[in-house]
């Protein structure tokens, strides 16, 4: 879903409707889903109850009968003359009678307790093997008996009287239990686990199971799906049902299915109402905080658009833009003033050079006329003359930096006369950029001060002006650097240039620097900058954006 890229912060409008939302809706959903999982759980473990018991029924009635099979091997092998007479008389015809009467014996029982497939009487004189089986016992199962019978018969095998045993092989799984007459022979009971398995499961859909118990901790953990068992205490066994929760899930009630319902629909009514708060309040708000930050990094001419909203949104739009008008004809009004405050300055600083400059200037004159230094006169006289006319005539906002670097030499090479040979200078300018306009007169400030306060008694300096084109982001700048070989700025005065602080020493307010970056901050607003610092004497470096 789109927020129309609206910041979602922790104390935005925004995020705080989405989190009322949410607050007020998510404890309903997670109620109902909580609400969905409890019935769920307990029809589940309602149905594996159910389950439990009816396997609880199956195997009471397998220990029943196992249980009677169990006392009626034990009365025929103890109290019977049957068994006695097959495995110890000489009488064929007594024997072929006891076979006939244990053999009828066995149909009867065999009829009687269903779930056991077989009774046998195996005796060791002759290892003879008399069984009644159940119609599903094949003859297979028969011969396995046999010999799993012969394997088992030992004469000290009395004290496993009584014992259901637990046998299974690759082919069969099976419980038998034997009961000793004595040492020759025994009457015994088996039960074909997997024919019982294939009987229940012909009865009922669900999936079976007969392990051993002690195993059943290990098959459950291993099994994916609910487990409903019962175990035999008399067999060691247990019968597991193994469940399908799809299918019995599928069953559930239509309460059940309806809470479901409900739940789904919280959530799609969550969504809408978050969509809904986006068009109606996210979107108008995303809009006016757009308009902001463009009117915060300096575009005063972006508006709020109209668009279809609130009443309220659009006073707050109207009246927003009302403002923003306002406040760019007032900045108008100031920029225009600031201009004419500039050129103010600017005359201010003519006037305050014109008559103390041209009064020292023709001081010199008269003094090198008087020595009789005609000819260092006349350069003193060509140079002033050229300096006082540009002047005089300057009055635009820019001029060329050719014509400004003219006044410059003039300027420095009258200081050479004057201080003779205090100080060297070199201009270096890429002629690329000589006819960029610049503020007149602002590369004075900067030389004179670096005579006014570098030169030294004794000391020979040099002042050096560079002035290089350069681009950043495809934007055209100038690079104008001068440096002297001086003492450099002190701390001080280092300090407050750096802070943008006006300069007041002894001798009052420090104008000249001052006044020169205050009419670059108007001239050029954000698009220039300066730095000052000391290196082997002071240093100066002006970036200004070049203007062709």
């Amino acid at each position: 879903m789109q927020l129309y890229k609206l910041k979602l912060t922790k104390n935005s409008i925004s995020t705080k409707l989405i989190a009322l939302i949410i607050i007020t809706l998510f404890p309903m959903i997670l109620s109902l889903i909580f609400i969905n999982i409890q019935m769920r759980d307990l029809f589940l473990t309602e149905t594996k109850n159910t389950h439990s018991r009816v396997l609880e029924s199956l195997v009471q009635q397998l220990d029943t009968q196992l249980y009677n099979a169990m006392n009626y091997t034990n009365n025929l092998s103890l109290f019977d003359s049957a068994p006695y007479i097959i495995s110890s008389s000489e009488d064929e015809a007594e024997v072929a009678y006891a076979k006939q009467r244990i053999q009828i014996d066995f149909s009867k029982q065999v009829y009687q307790t269903n779930l056991v497939h077989t009774y046998f009487f195996y005796s060791a004189k002759d290892s003879q093997f008399i069984y009644k089986n159940a119609v599903s016992i094949s003859k297979d199962n028969t011969e396995q008996l046999q010999n799993l019978v012969e394997q088992l018969f030992t004469p000290n095998s009395m004290a496993e009287n009584y014992i259901w045993n637990y046998y299974e092989d690759e082919n069969t799984t099976l419980l038998f239990q034997f009961a000793f007459g004595d040492d020759n022979y025994l009457v015994g009971s088996y039960v074909n686990l997997d024919i019982y398995l294939h009987n229940l499961a012909s009865e009922d859909s669900g999936v079976y199971s007969i392990i051993r118990t002690d195993d059943l901790e290990h098959f459950i953990q291993s099994n994916e799906n609910e487990i409903a068992f019962a175990s035999s205490d008399l067999s060691g066994i247990t019968l597991a049902e193994i469940l399908n929760a799809n299918a019995i899930l599928s069953s559930l009630p239509f309460m059940q299915k309806y809470v479901v319902l409900i739940s789904v629909v919280l959530f799609v009514m969550l969504f809408a109402f978050i969509y809904a708060i986006s068009i109606l309040v996210i979107k108008p708000l995303s809009v006016l905080t757009s308009v902001i930050r463009n009117i915060k990094s300096g575009d005063l001419d972006t508006r709020i658009p109209k668009q279809k909203t609130s009443a309220e949104f659009q006073t707050v739009n109207s009246s927003f833009n009302e403002m923003i008008d306002n406040i760019e004809n007032l900045k108008i009004n100031v920029y225009e003033e600031q201009i004419n405050v500039q050129k103010s300055s600017l005359r201010n600083l003519q006037l305050q050079i014109k008559p103390h400059f041209l009064i020292n200037t023709l001081n010199m004159i008269y003094n090198f006329i008087l020595n009789k230094k005609e000819q260092t006169a006349l350069d003193l006289i060509r140079f002033s003359s050229d300096y006082f006319r540009f002047l005089l005539k300057v009055d635009a906002d820019f001029v060329s930096l050719k014509e400004e670097i003219k006044y410059m030499v003039s300027y420095l090479e009258i200081q050479k006369i004057r201080y003779q040979d205090c100080f060297t200078y070199s201009i270096n300018i890429d002629s690329l950029i000589e006819e960029t306009q610049i503020l007149p007169m602002l590369i004075q400030n900067f030389v004179e001060n670096a005579i006014k306060y570098a030169l030294s008694p004794g000391n020979t300096i040099h002042i050096s002006l560079d002035i290089k084109y350069y681009e950043v982001d495809f934007t055209p700048y100038i690079k104008i650097n001068i440096s002297d070989t001086g003492k450099g700025f002190p701390p001080d005065i280092l300090d407050k240039l750096a802070n943008n602080q006006k300069i007041i020493n002894e001798t009052g307010e420090h104008i000249g620097i001052y006044n020169s970056i205050q009419r670059i901050k108007i001239a050029y607003n954000d698009t220039a900058s300066w730095k000052f610092s000391n290196n082997s004497g002071a240093a100066c470096e002006l970036i200004l954006p070049a203007i062709f």
